[in-house]
């Protein structure tokens, strides 16, 4: 069955990933339409490790073939590879897996596509099987001159591909004289990383005041690897950052996967 070649192609990306694989507190459901084609799906991405459990029912409502498709978004110049999951002209059921893909915030991804007598196939676009969302971090602790806590949560394309994350927060600020600024990690000019401010509306986001909240994204790093957030700490906004610069008064990087 292709579907296992492909496992098979992709195993040791797969296990790798597995070991960071988000843990679901439970299934999750979707479904999709084509033509007069459509599926249901339930899907986990804990059940086994290194794929996903994917079971459901293609149907079509006319005299005409369809197929469900399970592709794998992957690499620095990615590329998607299809295998199929089930073919129907009525009514087919399907319980199986497809592979994990490699970087724990992608998420594997279906498509249907139509199956002419003669001709090549027509496909519909691709949709995502979403991880599960948010997910808490927090920076400092409850008796630190300033602290934050907040959630993230990866922002997908339809294609499944990792295009960033979607990150809020709220300060939590002592009193007396403490200000705090928010860094994140991007790419550096070579293969390094480098910290920079987190920016909410092409601002970086910077508080002295307790309860000050901020909701922006941050782009994905080269690979599709998650990036790391910071807090950094000053007198003022000014000399936090000043402080952020040169590596002071911050607390450690955590990464928001």
């Amino acid at each position: 069955m292709r579907m296992r070649t492909l496992a098979a192609a992709f195993v040791g990306i797969a296990a790798a990933a597995a070991l960071a694989q988000p843990a679901s507190a439970a299934s999750a459901t979707t479904s999709a339409t084509f033509r007069a084609a459509s599926v249901a799906v339930t899907y986990d991405y804990d059940a086994q490790p290194g794929d996903v459990t994917v079971k459901g029912t293609l149907k079509t409502k006319a005299n005409v073939c369809y197929s469900l498709s399970s592709g794998l978004f992957w690499g620095i110049n990615p590329q998607t590879t299809w295998a199929e999951v089930a073919n129907t002209c009525k009514k087919s059921s399907f319980d199986t897996t497809v592979p994990a893909p490699p970087f724990k915030d992608s998420a594997a991804i279906l498509r249907i596509c139509m199956l002419p007598k003669y001709g090549a196939p027509a496909c519909g676009g691709s949709f995502a099987l979403a991880r599960p969302a948010k997910r808490a971090y927090s920076l400092g602790t409850s008796g630190s001159a300033a602290s934050v806590a907040g959630t993230s949560a990866p922002i997908l394309g339809t294609d499944g591909q990792l295009n960033g994350y979607q990150v809020d927060g709220t300060f939590r600020i002592q009193a007396g004289r403490t200000c705090a600024v928010m860094q994140n990690t991007m790419n550096g000019p070579t293969d390094g990383l480098v910290w920079t401010a987190l920016l909410q509306d092409e601002t970086p986001v910077a508080t002295c005041t307790n309860g000050t909240s901020f909701d922006t994204s941050v782009g994905r790093l080269r690979g599709s690897f998650a990036p790391s957030v910071r807090l950094c700490t000053g007198a003022t906004v000014a000399e936090a950052t000043a402080n952020a610069a040169a590596n002071r008064n911050c607390t450690a990087g955590t990464q928001l996967a």
